[in-house]
């Protein structure tokens, strides 16, 4: 049997937590031996590895000079002696080829573990005195995984040899999207909200974004896009799902340009999927390549969704068919694509079953899973 030991920073919603998810859950357990370690403090997706069977170790990182925690991790690599550490995000990577005793000190193993990263160079912290270290430490990846195929030029110029590379599309559980089917159910507004801290009437009309609240993400611009709309629609609201260092900025934003009434900041939630079945809408208006989760999680739902073209957004997202496309930080054009659908309830119907369908055929969490098998079965062995 082997033993995989998956780590990651935190379990909020986000891609590479829920894509950790799937995988662990999904993985074979006459196969695979699993344990998830967390970096940081739980988080709502840890409610799923749990009904699977997974407790999450949570190691309490909270800074840079914090030995305890990482100290802690040596330890349970000692203990659990795992055949392969799964690394998802560059605070994961790091961590482990620095500490697992990959590039200098005592190893933690006689043999140190596969080491396998699922890592953006969108998301890397360009500019922060790190990149010429991240560097060093790809010497020691056995397989780099990055969902983007337009990645895979600037990997191998960074030193990663193409034998290395793995391109490996992100999935999403078609099953547990609530009220993803649309033919014969009520319309979104009929429906009632799921159980959540929200408090709002049952037969709430709203929009909704959801991810880490970040710059990047362009949830202002979706602000932007809202206060264009609230002046036809009256009664329409705005979910903003999540948690992250631009809250506080984004809310004295909502409150500057007068839509604090009808726009809800409701923190991270258990069932994020039960909320965007009941969006009118689903917005993403990343400024970069991020928020393909959230596309995902709409199109399984059988959302429609207005999204900003970023290159890896448009690799899933197939405009006028599947969702509608943007250009990135146009907040005019977002609110224009927002009111097609809003007065079009017929073209949202069609929208959110074509994504559906395309999420099923080529996004699915198992045929994900498959890859991933295949992954770890082609890994070199120990000599």
């Amino acid at each position: 049997m082997t033993k995989i030991l998956f780590l990651v920073a935190n379990l909020n919603y986000g891609g590479l937590a829920k894509q950790l998810t799937l995988t662990a859950r999904g993985l074979p357990h006459d196969r695979f031996q699993v344990r998830v370690v967390v970096l940081g403090q739980d988080g709502p997706l840890s409610q799923p590895l749990r009904a699977a069977g997974l407790e999450p170790d949570c190691l309490g990182w909270s800074r840079r000079l914090n030995i305890a925690p990482l100290r802690r991790w040596r330890q349970l690599v000692k203990n659990f002696q795992p055949d392969v550490i799964h690394a998802w995000g560059w605070p994961a990577f790091r961590t482990d080829a620095l500490l697992t005793g990959r590039t200098r000190g005592q190893p933690v193993l006689p043999e140190p573990p596969r080491l396998v990263a699922n890592l953006s160079l969108t998301s890397h912290p360009q500019g922060t005195g790190w990149h010429w270290l991240d560097r060093w430490l790809l010497k020691q990846v056995d397989r780099v995984v990055t969902a983007p195929p337009f990645e895979v030029g600037s990997w191998q110029r960074l030193g990663v040899g193409a034998e290395k590379i793995r391109v490996i599309a992100a999935g999403v559980d078609l099953a547990s999207s609530a009220g993803a089917e649309t033919n014969g159910q009520p319309s979104p507004g009929d429906r009632p909200l799921p159980p959540a801290t929200l408090n709002l009437p049952s037969n709430t009309h709203f929009l909704a974004c959801v991810g880490p609240l970040e710059a990047a993400k362009g949830f202002r611009n979706a602000l932007w896009a809202f206060d264009i709309l609230r002046c036809l629609y009256k009664e329409l609201h705005l979910l903003v799902i999540g948690e992250g260092p631009d809250r506080s900025r984004l809310e004295e934003f909502a409150q500057a340009i007068g839509v604090a009434r009808q726009v809800h900041f409701v923190g991270p939630q258990a069932d994020v999927a039960a909320l965007l079945a009941r969006a009118e809408v689903v917005l993403v208006p990343s400024q970069a390549n991020r928020g393909v989760n959230a596309v995902l999680e709409a199109m399984a739902a059988g959302r429609p969704v207005v999204a900003s073209r970023c290159p890896a957004l448009a690799e899933v997202v197939v405009d006028e068919e599947t969702g509608l496309l943007t250009p990135p930080g146009d907040q005019a054009a977002f609110a224009r694509q927002i009111r097609r659908l809003l007065d079009q309830p017929d073209l949202g119907r069609r929208l959110g079953e074509a994504g559906r369908a395309r999420a099923a055929a080529h996004f699915a969490a198992h045929d994900q899973v498959a890859h991933y098998l295949r992954l770890y079965d082609e890994l070199p062995r120990p000599t």
